[in-house]
């Protein structure tokens, strides 16, 4: 039989669903240190690809994993995880697979078990995260069926006591007509398949090795073969069906994620599909009651889809995430995350992808590191959880690289030392849109809060040695991008090397920047840019910042000098005066007043200060 992925190693367990809760207070994390680690921002520390770059040059480019062999990946030491660290949470990624095949993470110093984390299709690029136990040298073991690469990225460590592994995997649901659940108990094995909207109740304290007082387990839970595309969702059988999901698949599929259940006071979870499918459920383990504390149930705290809808009514319907653009999300204080979360468990899904990318989250205060925490293809629905610190303010920064729907759940966090915030935002940036077959909504970005938040940008215009320029449309209403001015559109432009200063308002809904070879647009810091250079006068500039008041003589001819009151790329809302010098008319005199916001000068301007 296959190995489907849900049958794991002992100390290893793979979380790529959200962590559910009894309908309770929120617990509270105790103990004498923090219950995970984080590293201040996943950092990846194997990649066998030929491009591949790890963040201390150790097990990089060296090349595919052959089918049937291992990785020995040293992780305790590096990347900040510390020499003596027992427990980590790992990305495993899978890419250019010969052939369809499964992964297992395992300790090193023990055999390769019945068991897998990724189960893939030939060519899939698949993503799984593992919670991996390592061996007394701080090594885990990578072990795949088919010849593939492979990256790692590292989140952060746990100490020993947090998660208690069973002495071997153990199969508790097994609904198809081969099954065989661990106990031969027939309620659990050879059931047959799942109705659509049915929902199953699975015993699973008291079994299995857990402990019949156990509140959370480790379960891994597989989708086979199902009628038609759908979701999962489990939850503790006392509860209500919560507006999230474990596992997303399509017809016909199999489909593993892991879920960290709290169980009811029964000792039980239930199972809903929303479609007709078999199911398989493996327990690998309990996680200690003060490891984690679990809410009251997931709650949806980000959705971008047009009918989306979050716990708070906040971050939803904002439309779909732009390719190249980082959502900045706020996750304590919502939701029943407190203030002091140092860390929480989401579940990260991706829906309707133009075409195939990845997702990578990070803290707040901190730049994007070369790490991915979920990889899709185009048109995929696909989920994976992602133990994610956060930064200041209690908030996370999403990076999407394609055009996506984009959905986050949270279920459970950690507590301890809260990042201090230094004010940095999330690292927005906007990159151009270049058209190539005619008007489509993708190369708008709209502005609002969880897209492109109003406010002053700044952009560097064309690539050096380029010609041509950048331009900048705003848009009241999304429509026709070349119609006439009226009060509803502005607009701005920027030739080779040159400034551009634009306001987004919030009055703006889209914003397109567009053009061949033009850097991304960056919000506007003061003293960020430096002032301009007379000689090369041409661009947007802000008086004070990069200009000062003063009398300036043209110098050149065919220079347009503006003065400006704003920056909202409608022209004449926005000039004070315009002073042309022509060819024969050098020498021209301007004044800059110190009540100016700006200027604007064409590409030919040179100036000197008089």
């Amino acid at each position: 039989m296959a190995r489907i992925s849900g049958l794991l190693a002992a100390g290893v367990v793979v979380c790529s669903s959200v962590l559910i809760g009894v309908g309770a207070a929120p617990a509270t994390v105790t103990g004498a240190g923090e219950a995970f680690a984080p590293l201040a921002s996943p950092q990846r520390i194997a990649d066998t690809r030929p491009v591949g770059e790890t963040v201390d040059g150790r097990v990089e480019k060296t090349g595919p994993v052959a089918a049937g062999r291992r990785l020995e990946l040293q992780v305790a030491g590096r990347a900040g995880v510390a020499s003596d660290a027992t427990a980590v949470v790992l990305n495993v990624t899978v890419l250019g697979s010969q052939n369809g095949g499964f992964v297992t993470v395992y300790p090193c110093d023990q055999p390769l078990p019945n068991g897998s984390n990724i189960n893939y299709r030939q060519g899939q690029v698949i993503a799984n995260a593992v919670f991996a136990r390592l061996d007394p040298s701080g090594r885990t073991c990578i072990h795949t069926s088919a010849t593939a690469q492979l990256v790692v990225d590292v989140t952060g460590s746990l100490p020993g006591d947090s998660f208690a592994t069973l002495a071997a995997p153990a199969r508790l649901l097994d609904t198809r007509p081969i099954g065989e659940a661990f106990d031969d108990d027939a309620r659990f094995e050879k059931t047959g398949r799942l109705g659509a909207g049915d929902t199953f109740t699975l015993q699973v304290a008291g079994r299995a090795g857990i402990p019949a007082d156990a509140t959370i387990a480790v379960l891994n839970v597989a989708a086979i073969a199902p009628d038609g595309g759908g979701f999962i969702t489990m939850h503790p059988c006392d509860q209500r069906l919560p507006n999230a999901s474990n596992v997303n698949y399509a017809a016909g599929q199999v489909v593993a994620n892991s879920v960290v259940a709290r169980l009811d006071a029964a000792g039980r979870t239930c199972i809903f599909t929303s479609s007709t499918t078999n199911l398989l459920v493996d327990a690998t383990g309990t996680l200690a009651e003060g490891a984690y504390a679990a809410l009251q149930a997931p709650a949806r705290v980000y959705d971008s889809r047009p009918n989306g809808e979050t716990v708070d009514d906040v971050a939803e319907k904002t439309l779909a995430r732009r390719p190249g653009t980082t959502l900045q999300l706020p996750i304590a204080g919502r939701a029943g995350v407190p203030a002091n979360a140092t860390a929480v468990v989401l579940n990260v899904t991706v829906a309707r992808a133009q075409t195939g990318g990845f997702v990578t989250v990070h803290p707040r205060n901190s730049t994007r590191p070369n790490a991915a925490n979920l990889n899709h293809a185009a048109g995929e629905v696909i989920a994976n959880s992602v133990v994610a610190k956060l930064g200041g303010n209690g908030e996370i920064c999403m990076f999407t690289s394609a055009f996506t729907e984009m959905i986050v759940d949270v279920a459970g966090y950690f507590t301890g030392p809260v990042a201090a915030d230094t004010g940095e935002n999330c690292p927005f940036e906007f990159p151009a849109y270049v058209s190539t077959s005619g008007v489509r909504e993708d190369a708008h970005q709209l502005v609002g809060e969880f897209q492109m938040p109003p406010g002053r940008y700044v952009g560097t215009g064309i690539e050096a040695d380029q010609f041509g320029r950048c331009d900048v449309f705003k848009y009241a209403f999304f429509g026709d991008l070349f119609s006439a001015d009226d009060g509803s559109r502005g607009d701005a432009f920027s030739f080779q090397n040159s400034r551009l200063i634009i306001d987004v308002l919030p009055t703006d809904r889209f914003v397109r920047w567009d053009g061949y070879d033009c850097t991304p647009l960056l919000p506007y810091e003061p003293g960020a840019f430096a002032p301009v250079d007379l000689n090369v006068a041409r661009g947007t500039h802000v008086v004070g910042d990069h200009i000062a008041p003063g009398t300036y003589s043209l110098d050149s001819g065919n220079c347009d000098f503006e003065r400006l009151r704003s920056f909202t790329g409608r022209r004449q809302l926005d000039r004070i005066s315009l002073t042309q010098s022509l060819f024969e008319g050098r020498g021209v005199q301007v004044t800059v007043l110190a009540s100016d916001v700006g200027v604007r000068m064409s590409v030919d301007c040179r100036i000197v200060r008089v």
